[in-house]
């Protein structure tokens, strides 16, 4: 009989083996591993038999062992760039936003640095301008004082140049993109500094310096290790620009990542067919802990941009087409990868591309729609039928659910102004999807949300990080049961990447990737979960023990 390496034990485990997904009603307390799969499971009478004099014992008096926990939408790569310089996260108004800058000039003023040096920021939101027809990035050449000024948008998908930056990039007005991406031009012709989407914002950004191929792998090295330590086991990255792979392999000449990565790129608008190649010659590449598989494509932008695809324009006028033009290039796209058998998923925010999404998706037919997993991300605002059409044809659901603390009980957030009532009233319907029996997978978007699982977990089955003074959160009816938000982060996660077999629960045979905190996030208070102290995790059978430091 093989002998375990090492047995944990825990005041409980919560397997989600169960015919409903949840624990199998044992109550174990004891894991046993050997190598990188997981021997045993139960009491300590049920493991002592794979024990032996060689075997290391844990033990964690009132913690909670789970399968290791997965972030399943997020974006580590780009965020190295998108977080770049000032944080204006906070910044309520445009006299926030500049103290804020400010504060990060050199200390002997704003001539304290050379005229080319790049004043950075980024976070902002369209809330600080009390008037949308306002935003320019000239209103903050009182701070960049002759510098180029670049600050994005905390929704990713827009950024605020001034013209001194504009001039660096040689944006001089309008410009055509293959997508819907634009460049934002005053009456007068002269671009306000304002880009929206990735086409656009790429024009100025590849003019950024963005450090050595080593400097960025450390940084993403520590990134990594602040995920893992929130006891974070594995990420599924949806980007893929720049050079990921690069940085992935250079961190694994030095070391090992401290979680698994599942890579899918991101296929912009006016891809030809041999980047399409590319992308399918690259399919199952990778290294020890990461990989590619699967392909993303944004099939419009945002509600706070004015860039989602509604099927009716958002009370500004705006969000009324997709980012494809024509949409028809994205169905080619989607269907090319498709019947390959390649994983694909699809950023739809706005109701109507989620309906076209799915469209094109039931074009397909049963057997090959169902040979890959197929997702919509974000889901933001979305009708019934819709949300039952998705559950006919399959598809998953990838929902940040930590986007709830962005909206306000009240309705003027930017994002439920834009909408109207009734739309805003359908905010990230989570609950919804669920009981209709839509696959959800459950994750944080970051950068544009904090990457803590257990922040997110806590928005999910509460809608919100801690509830306002007077009790009140953001669409309340959309929470979701703890078990299913347990599943959304997991077991549910693990079957959508293709790993289900291999982990996401815990029971003999699999992978042992799991996630170790103090307490039971099953029974935490909204404000206990926003304090988890994550004790370890493990990867593969290896051991991060995390509380008093990484191992």
């Amino acid at each position: 009989m093989t002998a375990a390496e090492l047995v944990i034990e825990a005041a409980r485990v919560h397997t989600l083996t169960g015919p409903d997904g949840s624990g199998d009603g044992s109550e174990p307390t004891h894991v046993a591993i050997a190598g990188d799969r997981i021997l045993a499971v139960g009491d300590a009478d049920a493991v002592s038999a794979f024990v032996d004099s060689r075997t290391e014992r844990l033990t964690f008096p009132g913690a909670t062992l789970m399968p290791g926990w997965s972030d399943g939408h997020c974006h580590p790569v780009w965020g190295l760039e998108m977080t770049a310089g000032t944080i204006l996260l906070q910044a309520g108004d445009l006299d926030q936003a500049k103290a804020l800058l400010r504060a990060d000039l050199p200390a002997d003023g704003a001539s304290g640095a050379p005229s080319g040096t790049w004043v950075l920021g980024w976070g902002l939101t369209a809330d600080v301008f009390t008037d949308q027809s306002d935003i320019a990035g000239r209103v903050f050449d009182d701070v960049a004082a002759g510098r180029p000024l670049y600050l994005r948008f905390r929704d990713g998908h827009s950024g605020l140049a001034n013209d001194a930056a504009l001039a660096v990039a040689g944006i001089t007005g309008a410009e055509e993109f293959a997508g819907a991406s634009q460049i934002v031009v005053g009456a007068d012709g002269r671009p306000t500094g304002h880009l929206l989407e990735m086409e656009a914002m790429a024009r100025l950004e590849s003019h950024i310096h963005r450090g050595s191929l080593s400097e960025r792998a450390g940084r993403l090295g520590r990134l990594f290790d602040s995920m893992a330590d929130r006891g974070l086991t594995s990420l599924q990255v949806l980007d893929a620009n720049g050079d990921p792979f690069e940085l992935c392999t250079e961190l694994e000449r030095v070391g090992e990542l401290p979680l698994t990565v599942r890579f899918s790129p991101l296929i912009q608008p006016g891809v030809t067919d041999s980047e399409l190649a590319r992308w399918v010659r690259l399919q199952g590449t990778g290294g020890r802990r990461w990989r590619v598989e699967g392909v993303k494509l944004m099939l419009d932008g945002t509600v706070e941009g004015g860039t989602a695809w509604l099927e009716h324009p958002d009370l500004l006028g705006e969000s009324t087409r997709p980012l494809w033009l024509p949409p028809e290039e994205y169905q080619r796209v989607v269907l090319h990868f498709a019947r390959q058998g390649i994983p694909t998923a699809t950023h739809a925010i706005g109701d109507r591309a989620v309906e076209f999404a799915l469209e094109t998706l039931a074009t397909l037919p049963e057997e090959l729609r169902r040979s890959a997993t197929h997702r919509i991300e974000h889901i933001e605002t979305l009708p019934e039928a819709t949300i039952a059409r998705m559950a006919e044809l399959g598809v998953v659901a990838s929902v940040q659910p930590i986007h709830a603390l962005h909206l306000h009980p009240d309705g003027r957030d930017s994002w439920s102004v834009r909408l109207g009532a009734e739309r805003a009233a359908r905010a990230i319907p989570i609950r919804s999807l669920v009981e209709a029996g839509v696959p959800v997978v459950l994750g944080s978007d970051w950068p544009v949300a904090d990457f803590d699982p257990f922040k997110g977990f806590a928005a999910a089955v509460a809608r919100a990080a801690r509830t306002l003074d007077d009790g009140r959160v953001a669409v309340p009816d959309q929470s979701i049961d703890r078990w299913t938000a347990l599943r959304g982060y997991t077991s549910t996660s693990a079957i959508v990447r293709g790993d289900g077999e291999h982990t996401g629960r815990i029971e003999p045979g699999l992978s042992a990737d799991l996630t170790l905190v103090e307490g039971d996030p099953l029974t935490m208070t909204v404000d206990e979960l926003q304090r988890v102290t994550v004790l370890a995790t493990w990867v593969g059978g290896r051991m991060r023990r995390v509380a008093g430091g990484g191992a």
